[in-house]
This record gives C-alpha cells, sequence and structure tokens, in this order.
C-alpha cells in the first residue's frame, strides 16, 4: 500500500525506532506488514545494495514521490525471512570464537553476530585488522569499517561482514572503538591453522581441566602433546612480545642436525599466530614433537632477554620418581645446589628453584687420583637437567677412572659465579 508507506516516512508509525549511522544521518527503522522498513533521508541504493547483498536478502527502494524531493527520500524494504534464513545458516555452527559478538570465519569471510542486539551495540566503529603469515611482531594493516556499510540489524538482531584479504593471513583481530580511543572490546583469532579448535569457552574448559604443568604470567596445561597458554586478565600489551618454546630431546639422536649439539629444538611463535584474545582472556596452543621429550622451557622474551622462563617435564610422574629415588640419601654436600652421588651418577638438585637459579653455564671439573689430571664438564642445564615446578634436578656421569674430587659450580662472562667441591672418597 503505497500510501501507508508515505504515511511510515512521513513519521506517521508508532513503530519507529531512530538511530545514528556511519554519515551521522539519522534514520528510522520501521516494521509494518511483516517487512522491515528503512527510512534514510539522504542516502543511496548503493550504499544499502553494498550491505545486503553481503546477505543475501532483497533491497527494494521505493520512490516516495509526492511533496519529497525524489532521489533523496527512499524506503528501503528488507524482508524478514530472508535475514533470518541467512542468519540462521550462519548462528546454527560453532563460531570460531565467542566475544562480545560471535565470530565466523569462512574462507576469506569474517562475519559477526549478536543477539540480542541494541543499537547502542553499533555505536562505535568496527576495525578488522589481518596479519599476514610470516609477518612476524609487524602488525597488518588496520581498516575501520562502520556497521552500516557492512552490517544490518533486523528482529533484535545483529549481523556484520567484513571481506578479509585474499593472501595467507596469520589471523585476524577485529572489535570497536570510538575514534583513537581504546578498543570497547577486541578479539583476534588464527584464520590458517585448520587444527585450531572451535568455540573458545568449550576449548577453555577443556583445556584447564587438570592443574597446570608451569605457571608464570600465563598458565601452561599440556594434554597429550598439546600445550595450552591461559592468561586471565589479558590485554594486548600481555601477547606482544614473542613466545620461545624448547623441546630437549630425551635422544638428541632425534633432532634435526643442527640442534643436536644444544639438545632441543626451538618452537618459537608469536601469539598472533596461535591464540585467541577477548572478553580480557588470552589463550593459545602449541604443539610439542612427536619424539619423547625429555624436559620444556617457555616463556616470553624481548631484545633485552626473557622477560617470564618456566620449566617442566612432560612425563611428569616418570621425573617425579626419579627425583625421589635421586634424593633419597644424605646428599654429599650441601651447596646452592645440593650433591647426591650414587655409584658414577652425579646429580645436583635445588629445591625453590626458579629458571634464574639455572641460566648460567654449570661446569664440573674431575680431578683424576693418578696424575693430577683435569676433565671439565661443561653444560647448560636444559642439556642435563629438568626445571619442573620449583624443583631443579641435573645430572651427570662422572668418568670411569679413579677420581680425587670433584668440583663443580656456575659461571658466566664475568668467572665463577659460585664453586664448590668434595673429595670422592669421602663421598663414597
Amino acid at each position: 500500500d503505497a500510501e501507508a508507506i508515505r504515511e511510515l516516512a512521513a513519521g506517521r508509525s508508532v513503530a519507529t525506532q531512530p538511530f545514528n549511522d556511519e554519515l551521522g544521518r539519522v534514520a528510522r527503522n520501521y516494521y509494518f506488514a511483516g517487512s522491515f522498513v528503512q527510512y534514510d533521508p539522504i542516502g543511496s541504493d548503493r550504499d544499502w545494495d553494498r550491505a545486503a547483498s553481503r546477505f543475501d536478502y532483497a533491497v527494494a527502494p521505493v520512490d516516495l514521490g509526492g511533496s519529497l524531493t525524489p532521489g533523496n527520500r527512499r524506503l528501503f524494504l528488507y524482508r524478514p525471512a530472508a535475514l533470518d534464513a541467512a542468519w540462521d545458516a550462519i548462528a546454527t555452527r560453532e563460531p570460531a570464537l565467542r566475544a562480545e559478538w560471535d565470530l565466523h570465519v569462512e574462507g576469506r569471510t569474517l562475519t559477526l553476530l549478536r543477539d540480542p542486539c541494541e543499537p547502542d551495540h553499533t555505536q562505535a566503529g568496527f576495525f578488522v585488522e589481518a596479519v599476514p603469515s610470516g609477518a612476524g611482531d609487524r602488525l597488518g594493516e588496520r581498516r575501520d569499517l562502520a556497521f552500516g556499510q557492512h552490517g544490518v540489524r533486523f528482529g533484535g538482531k545483529c549481523a556484520a561482514r567484513f571481506e578479509l584479504p585474499d593472501e595467507p593471513l596469520a589471523g585476524v583481530r577485529t572489535g570497536q572503538r570510538q575514534g583513537d580511543l581504546p578498543p570497547v572490546w577486541e578479539a583476534s583469532l588464527p584464520v590458517e591453522d585448520a587444527s585450531f579448535p572451535r568455540g573458545a569457552s568449550t576449548w577453555r574448559e577443556t583445556a584447564t581441566a587438570g592443574s597446570p604443568v608451569a605457571r608464570g604470567p600465563f598458565e601452561v596445561y599440556l594434554d597429550g602433546r598439546t600445550l595450552t597458554y591461559v592468561r586471565d586478565g589479558c590485554s594486548g600489551e600481555d601477547t606482544a612480545d614473542r613466545f620461545f618454546l624448547h623441546a630437549y630431546a630425551a635422544d638428541p639422536g632425534d633432532l634435526p642436525p643442527e640442534r643436536q649439539a644444544s639438545g632441543f629444538e626451538t618452537l618459537d611463535f608469536w601469539f598472533r599466530e596461535r591464540g585467541v584474545h577477548f572478553g580480557g582472556h588470552c589463550m593459545a596452543q602449541a604443539a610439542l614433537p612427536d619424539y619423547p621429550v625429555r624436559s620444556v622451557r617457555t616463556g616470553q622474551y624481548d631484545a633485552s632477554g626473557h622477560l617470564w622462563d618456566a620449566g617442566f617435564a612432560p612425563d611428569a610422574e616418570a621425573w617425579l620418581a626419579r627425583f625421589e629415588a635421586a634424593t633419597a640419601s644424605e646428599p654429599a654436600l650441601r651447596a646452592r645446589f645440593d650433591v647426591y652421588l650414587e655409584g658414577r651418577t652425579l646429580t645436583l638438585v635445588r629445591e625453590a628453584c626458579s629458571a634464574a637459579d639455572v641460566a648460567d653455564r654449570f661446569f664440573v671439573h674431575v680431578y683424576a687420583a693418578a696424575g693430577g689430571g683435569r676433565e671439565a664438564i661443561d653444560f647448560w642445564f636444559g642439556q642435563r637437567g629438568v626445571l619442573h615446578g620449583d624443583r631443579c634436578m641435573a645430572q651427570v656421569a662422572l668418568p670411569d677412572y679413579a677420581i680425587a674430587r670433584v668440583a663443580f659450580g656456575q659461571y658466566d662472562a664475568s668467572g665463577h659465579l659460585w664453586e664448590a667441591e668434595f673429595a670422592l672418597p669421602a663421598a663414597e
């Protein structure tokens, strides 16, 4: 009924819902005869056609004519059945991430859904930042986008779609902000890693069901070969620095040839490549190698060095059994590290131990009983030891020949930091 529609446009309707769109103009929404009507005082067919085409719903501009200037007064008729069908096709799938809006990624399309949705939820502008693969610490190009150009609000629900660049991507970050103010909310997720779990709320409950194997600014959980990093009360600054992940092989022969001397494989990563950030929570996942891993060291670092550092034994039960067995007797010597000797196995142990206590290189000097010769066995703690929780233990095999005494300690570029020694006969 054209006359009834003109009455709606003239404001003679009880079903009005004013809001401001991205151009600062005032528009009004109407529900009339089972259809959703938007009255755009100075809009264009192009704006709304572009928005509508993203959701495959019909847009019917109606020239009101009469006292209104043709071309400057239009009604756009959205058919709710098509909108509902488009919504259901997406909303019935588990989102890639649940934040203030549900995030769905399919191909190169990022879709945001919110139900229920009020006009205030679309007032702040949206931003989308696509992070190219191999970008390292570089941020992707941020695009500031208006809801009115990419979304629609209908039936108490809101939906918006954004196209991502057609290039290999590590992840995408999105949210809403007013100008240059801090984001009202923000979320990020990887888009290329097909193994990344979907449904962040379910994932978090599953990943954190047990006790963490390591604690720092992030709690670290282990499930099989999968590590999960979790931090609550988390901001973008907390995830800006690179994560390090060093897996020490039980058998160095399992490592790539170039890593066998160091004893560990480097699996470092950027959070944006492996993690999600939403609602004040940060979570990331990384996989350990398939070969047997004796110990793991992980944390974050920048140009100044390690910002935090934690370690653990993947097979914690077996490691704790070895620890208890090695420390069952009285130590041969108590020093900064207690020393235990069983046969030709020298064990260094420290309780209340931190990553800082094992950061410097160790030395073990073995003095032969005959001839006075000395054999030096220097090593990094990770090559022979395990930091698990707040306990450190490293083991060294002593030579088979007769030994007069053993000296041991740690050193850096300035010299010995501490040292101690004991006579082997007294220890025996």
